[in-house]
């Protein structure tokens, strides 16, 4: 990916192919037409893979074989249990991974972001889904980054990036080229997807959309093809020598039962019996619905997770290593204790604190503002 935080502004816009004054609505088509709408696109399986998954394993294999046994031997009545037993758990996997699924969706869901978008020599308000690399965008203060940005204009500029780099403080922004190689949140440059203006105003140009950006980096990641889980690679462990244990019991029991002088086809019935009585049945149903009440337990703490095996590989886990700004904590400033020297009234102080850094009329989006004006609020408190 180029590394728009090294150019200066003139040498960005000149590859972008536009200008200080944005593109014209025609080029802004073709450019649409050409990459796609600015909307993160979350693959998902097919259909077919969704409804072979519950039965994709050893395990569900060797029930299904155990039923086909059941039916030749002619015990149908076990092999409409063994059927049971297995729609019951492909029943539950169905339900719990649209439920799961549904509440995702729901999650992406978001109300219609437009963004100012400068068109035509002139100011558009266009809807987030509709900006190109090119795009010449003005922010102020609380607007939330449409793209990832190269920024030409700045005026105190200020942006929260704790949910893209876990940097709970604003990051200041400027519009000079950068030297050398920076992560991104050193990136001083750039305005990210996803971040907020929490201070000043830009105008920026559009560098990255959609997937192609930081935040669509790491959607792709979170949808990811997931490995076999370890509680299922000890399961399929496990049936592999329970199958190879009861074919060397049968073999040796068949053997006895023919030296015995039985029939082959009384003996091989009586083998078959014991076969499939020996195959534990309801461990799947049991494994399933242990996983089931996991996941709604996680859910009861607003925790999702993507499917039931993500519930195997948390039970595995011995040490978490995670930045707490914005995982374990909420990154919201409070007021938590007011202190100040002398007799004055310590919470009216802060009301007048409030009320000279912001306008209370008035949205903003400085942290701090933010939580003094909801410590007033809350308190309800008035300045003489």
């Amino acid at each position: 990916m180029t590394g728009w935080y090294h150019k200066t502004v003139a040498h960005t816009l000149e590859q972008l192919e536009t200008t200080d004054a944005g593109l014209s609505s025609a080029e802004a088509r073709a450019r649409l037409e050409r990459d796609g709408p600015n909307q993160l696109k979350v693959t998902s399986e097919p259909l077919w893979k969704k409804l072979i998954e519950p039965f994709a394993n050893v395990f569900v294999g060797v029930l299904l074989l155990a039923a086909i046994l059941s039916i030749v031997t002619g015990h149908a009545l076990d092999a409409i249990i063994i059927g049971a037993i297995i729609a019951i758990s492909a029943t539950i996997y169905y339900v719990q991974s649209y439920s799961t699924e549904r509440v995702l969706r729901a999650l992406r869901q978001t109300s219609e972001e437009s963004v100012h978008v400068y068109r035509d020599g002139d100011t558009q308000e266009l809807p987030v889904e509709q900006l190109v690399v090119g795009d010449v965008v003005s922010l102020g203060e609380g607007e939330k980054v449409p793209a990832d940005l190269r920024i030409i204009h700045a005026d105190n500029v200020r942006a929260d990036e704790a949910m893209l780099t876990g940097e709970s403080l604003p990051i200041s922004k400027h519009v000079h080229a950068l030297q050398g190689e920076h992560p991104v949140y050193e990136q001083t440059s750039m305005l990210f997807q996803g971040s907020f203006i929490v201070g000043g105003t830009a105008t920026a140009v559009v560098t990255a959309t959609a997937n192609q950006t930081e935040y669509g980096k790491l959607a792709d990641l979170a949808t990811s093809e997931l490995e076999r889980s370890p509680t299922q690679k000890k399961i399929d462990d496990l049936i592999q020598k329970l199958i190879i244990g009861i074919a060397i019991v049968t073999v040796i029991v068949l053997a006895l039962e023919l030296w015995r002088g039985i029939e082959l086809l009384e003996a091989l019935r009586f083998v078959m019996a014991m076969a499939v009585s020996a195959v534990p049945e309801g461990l799947p149903v049991a494994i399933t619905v242990v996983m089931v009440l996991g996941m709604r337990r996680m859910a009861r703490h607003k925790a999702l997770a993507r499917s039931m095996k993500a519930v195997e590989t948390i039970g595995v886990i011995t040490t978490i290593a995670t930045d707490k700004t914005g995982t374990l904590t909420q990154n919201k400033l409070r007021v938590q204790e007011v202190w100040q020297p002398g007799d004055t009234n310590d919470e009216i102080a802060v009301a007048r604190i409030a009320q000279l850094a912001t306008n209370r009329s008035q949205s903003t989006a400085d942290p701090l503002d933010t939580a003094l004006n909801e410590f007033v609020h809350s308190h309800k408190l008035t300045t003489p």
